[in-house]
Parts: C-alpha cells; structure tokens; sequence
C-alpha cells in the first residue's frame, strides 16, 4: 500500500515540458529530459551518431550530459548515416 502511494506521489511530482525538437513539439517529463544526454536515450538515439544544435548553438558531445535543457527550448538533431564510396 506505501509503495503504490508513494509511486502516485512520485507520479504526480514529475513535471511536463514542451519541446521544439527538429521542428515538432514533443511532450516529456522533466526527469526523463533533464539534459541531452536524456533526450537522446528518449529517442533511443546513440551520443556518438548525432550533432546537436541548441537554440541555435552546437553542443559538444563533451557536454551533453551536462546540458540542462528547460521548457519551450528548440533542439535540433543532426543524424550521421554512413554509407556510400
């Protein structure tokens, strides 16, 4: 009974934001987005094989995880694909 209680609060707890995120609006909770870093484990997206583009800057790689990203920021999402001669 706790534990179920506890997950309603710890449900209820968790904010929603809006991000611009390669021209569409995504919902998501705060905790699942607090950085690039979870953004992208969100997309199931891999660090290595991206660029990112954060209101207008590009982000290193370097300091994806610690990027906090906040409500109505704009993300863009560079995929790299291999390939060709």
């Amino acid at each position: 009974m706790y534990c179920e209680l506890r997950q309603r609060q710890l449900l209820l707890s968790v904010n929603l934001v809006n991000m611009q995120v390669n021209g569409e609006i995504f919902e998501f909770s705060s905790l699942e987005t607090k950085n690039i870093t979870g953004l992208l484990k969100s997309f199931d997206l891999s660090p290595d094989r991206v660029a990112i583009e954060l209101n207008g800057d590009v982000v290193k790689k370097a300091n994806y995880s610690a990027t906090v990203l906040s409500e109505s920021d704009i993300v863009e999402i560079v995929y790299f694909v291999g390939g060709g001669k």
